[in-house]
């Protein structure tokens, strides 16, 4: 287990480091990626098409390598995803030096196809636990084990990058130091991680086993009666939650006037307080509630609370806000993956887990690409939209529980 929590602190980690350094990176007149001459809604539109590149490198990559680790083990895949993330670092650093805007969407694109450990390890845990309240003791820790992820991300960017934000091997130099603790836990997986049955030999890498399996996992969640249902209430969370997250920084930057260090420290602010949800708030509700009420009660909350920071102006009750949001969005989260994993099979852990990934790279593609064009119009839309998403996620989800 403490393999698997150190492997999604890495994955968290790694998707979590770019959010202080993008304003740096695209929007500021100066920015390390962009020609000065480039203007405000350009910048915009190029952020949205960065934001989107990762999830999009999700949605192909994920659901092939976690349906691979139903047949090929999960230490052989978790061990390639991280060599492929660790390599996307390296890549991301020279683009960085180099000033290459098309280098970096490119590596964006890479990092996130080869993300898929989160879901790894979560079908790992799901298909080893024996009870309920096992699973979601495992879930738990490995929700834990991301925030210490969203902390680590922030923070390297924010030490790291500091005052020499003029400096492009300073900006390059959480990407680097990324790569090497991925390379670290690689081997820390290849000796510590032990499966409890046995594999085949892993086999040659074929695209056409990437398309089909893609579209397999994708179908499967969608058009399985046990699973379709809760496919559309996870949509709507993920796409509402896309638009929140990757519309934060361009908030916190031209609205709130953060730099990357204020921007590092309010990410972080964010990932304490989903530890400390993850310890108190997510137990106490288990206790008292059904999975189902678990999401629509969180997405009830989350949608008022992205709404009122849309319209605020204070950086403090943004803080505030901002932290509820983190919280309860970890509680829909956790309800509907449980609900997921209690209607399908032992054999079935790997694809729906997939699925559900796919599920996370299309709509964090979409809301992505579109924050970027939705921000030109008005700057906190991003955020009101992931309102309008959550709030219905919670009728629907409420009306099931009916």
């Amino acid at each position: 287990m403490f393999s698997l929590i150190l492997t999604v602190i890495i994955d968290v980690m790694g998707s979590n480091l770019v959010l202080p350094l993008l304003p740096l990176l695209l929007i500021q007149s100066n920015s390390i990626l962009l020609p000065t001459g480039f203007s405000e809604s350009t910048r915009y539109i190029l952020y949205g098409l960065t934001m989107a590149a990762w999830p999009f490198g999700i949605f192909l990559g994920t659901p092939y390598l976690s349906g691979l680790s139903d047949t090929y083990g999960r230490k052989r895949i978790l061990i390639l995803a991280l060599l492929g993330t660790s390599i996307a670092f390296i890549l991301s650093a020279i683009s960085v030096m180099l000033g290459s805007f098309a280098l970096f969407i490119l590596c964006r694109l890479l990092s996130g196809f080869f993300s898929g450990t989160f879901s790894i390890a979560q079908a790992s845990v799901t298909h080893g636990s024996q009870s309920y309240q096992e699973k979601m003791r495992k879930l738990g820790w490995l929700s834990f084990a991301g925030t210490i992820g969203a902390i680590m991300g922030p923070l390297l960017s924010g030490y790291l990058v500091g005052s020499h934000q003029h400096f492009s091997f300073a900006i390059s130099s959480p990407f680097w130091v990324a790569a090497l603790l991925g390379l670290i836990n690689i081997t820390l997986l290849y000796y510590w991680f032990n499966e409890p049955y046995q594999f085949v030999v892993f086999a040659n890498f074929q695209l056409k086993q990437v398309v089909l399996r893609i579209l397999t996992d994708f179908r499967f969640i969608f058009i399985d009666a046990r699973t379709r249902y809760y496919a559309i209430l996870f949509s709507l969370l993920q796409t509402g939650w896309g638009f929140y997250i990757q519309g934060l920084p361009l908030v916190l930057t031209e609205h709130f006037h953060l730099k990357t260090h204020g921007i590092s420290v309010f990410f972080m602010t964010l990932a304490a307080g989903l530890g400390l949800a993850q310890i108190t708030l997510r137990p106490l509700l288990s206790r008292f509630l059904k999975p189902m009420s678990m999401f629509v009660f969180a997405n009830a909350l989350l949608g008022i609370s992205a709404l009122l920071f849309s319209l605020t102006k204070s950086l403090h009750m943004g803080y505030a806000l901002a932290c509820l949001s983190v919280m309860v969005e970890m509680i829909a989260y956790t309800g509907i993956i449980s609900l997921f994993s209690e209607v399908v099979g032992a054999s079935e852990q790997g694809k729906v887990m997939g699925g559900t990934a796919a599920i996370f790279g299309l709509t964090w593609m979409l809301s992505g690409a579109l924050t970027g064009e939705l921000a030109v119009i008005w700057l906190s839309l991003p955020i009101a939209c992931c309102a309008l998403f959550t709030l219905l996620a919670a009728f629907l989800g409420y009306t099931s529980v009916k």
